[in-house]
């Protein structure tokens, strides 16, 4: 897969001395996204700070932005910044690495705090001693708590130096990686049933696509089911659809697919919805699932439909958060005892307010190019 990339809402944690705030300048550098250091939002010059308040209400107007990084540790506010960020850096480093950390920066001025530390703190020596039986496990259950997040996790000083040298400045090309639909073509035959393929590796579930686990001996079949289902009349018990591939361009990877559904009948208004999606088991966490639905709402403004019903089981967060990143709202819950055997959650996306108010995607998509089509090539 290359050099993993972030996202635009970045969270770097970890405990004192593993060099958060070092690597957030050079992330800065890198992405130009704006830098906040909490370390100087707590703290006044004098060493004391301001209340918790004032500080929970800075943080809840930054996060609110559409692009940042913040460098710091601060537990309590964990949650909130892991709501709120696509991509979270955990600096995972030993007690020992971290001890040599907050020693060798006695002395040095450092632009991420309001004074300079003369003397090894106590306090922040009992701090890192404890940091992995306090704060360690803390973190571990958020980063489960939220899988659509990516999570890169270093646990060496040369882990997170690699990393960084890697990244391309957005200058050099632009930091993110990108991606296009593509329409099934008897081309990706092998990559697609690879892909089915590792759903049942995994034993995950699959959604939004379109038939094709009932096609893998057939994939050719399948194609002209495809072409039927776009140029179907809407009915009571079919409707017409267009399904695709979620394509990475460094590698022309299918990471996920969707099927999105051109019209609802009474069936799908009760169940299903406009559309269906999934990512790769693989490929999760790491906000795919947030650019497959960007590109599926841009097809469905194509289409002419305003306004999209999507839901989801409501023990899968992953799926509703996704929708919710969107500017989904929750408009029904009930327990469906006809098809998903379980709580499910209905989501209503109003399409042309979704896309302006998330064009932030734009610059992770094939904007020249962004529905590739095998037969024109």
């Amino acid at each position: 897969m290359g050099n993993p990339t972030p996202g635009n809402r970045i969270i770097i944690v970890g405990c004192p001395g593993s060099g958060k705030s070092s690597l957030a300048r050079d992330l800065q550098t890198k992405t130009g996204l704006p830098l906040v250091h909490l370390d100087n939002i707590w703290w006044k010059p004098d060493r004391t700070h301001i209340t918790r308040a004032e500080f929970d209400s800075r943080l809840q107007t930054i996060l609110q932005g559409k692009s940042w990084i913040i460098d710091g540790d601060y537990s309590r506010t964990y949650e909130p910044r892991f709501s709120a960020c696509d991509t979270v850096i955990f600096l995972d480093f030993s007690e020992e690495a971290c001890m040599d950390g907050i020693r060798e920066r006695i002395g040095k001025s450092r632009p991420d705090i309001p004074w300079t530390e003369n003397r090894l703190d106590p306090e922040l020596v009992k701090e890192v001693v404890n940091y992995r039986k306090d704060n360690r496990p803390k973190l571990y259950g958020l980063i489960e708590k939220y899988p659509d997040r990516q999570v890169l996790i270093f646990t060496t000083r040369g882990q997170a130096h690699d990393w960084i040298s890697g990244l391309s400045t957005r200058s050099e090309g632009g930091i993110m990686e990108r991606f296009c639909f593509e329409v099934p073509g008897i081309g990706r035959k092998e990559d697609a049933v690879a892909f089915v393929n590792e759903f049942y590796e995994y034993n995950s579930p699959i959604n939004g696509t379109g038939g094709l686990l009932r096609y893998l001996d057939n994939f050719e079949g399948w194609l002209e089911k495809l072409n039927e289902d776009y140029t179907r009349e809407p009915n009571e018990e079919k409707v017409p659809a267009r399904t695709y591939f979620l394509i990475r361009e460094n590698d022309s990877r299918i990471v996920g697919m969707i099927n999105i559904r051109l019209a609802l009948n009474e069936k799908l208004r009760h169940y299903g919805g406009h559309i269906g999606y999934c990512i790769r088991p693989t490929e999760r966490g790491k906000g795919y699932n947030k650019i497959n639905l960007y590109l599926g709402l841009k097809v469905c403004d194509q289409y002419g439909i305003e306004s999209v019903l999507l839901d989801a089981d409501l023990d899968n967060p992953a799926s509703w958060k996704t929708m919710e990143a969107l500017g989904g709202e929750r408009v029904r819950e009930y327990f469906d005892d006809q098809n998903a055997h379980c709580t499910v959650v209905d989501y209503r996306i109003d399409v042309r307010k979704a896309l302006n108010e998330h064009a932030e995607f734009e610059n992770l998509i094939l904007t020249q190019d962004s529905i590739k089509d095998p037969a024109e090539a």
